[in-house]
């Protein structure tokens, strides 16, 4: 894949988590508090995309190992002052 490709396939994914309106807010929360709060949304909102938002490295990282284990994509944006979003989607990870 050339970087130009790549470049357009990451602004895609920014410009989709932009539009989501579903979020989970798990910022300043420790483990196992965001993944349980991931579970609730899964469960209330199916299938539709929705965002988690973190502010820990470990939050991020067993917010994203939650998700793909059920099959679920989940792009992780850093965004300013260490917090991150995750992006689930419903499909296949890459």
């Amino acid at each position: 894949m050339t970087e130009n490709r790549e470049k357009i396939e990451k602004i895609e994914k920014i410009e989709k988590i932009e539009k989501i309106e579903k979020i989970v807010d798990a910022k300043g929360l420790s483990c196992p508090e965001p993944v349980l709060l991931t579970q609730n949304a899964l469960k209330a909102y199916g299938d539709a995309p929705f965002l988690v938002e973190v502010s820990s490295q470990a939050a991020r990282d067993n917010v994203k190992a939650f998700l793909e284990k059920r099959g679920r994509e989940a792009p992780v944006e850093e965004g300013p002052g260490g917090l991150w979003r995750i992006f689930s989607a419903a499909g296949k990870k890459d």
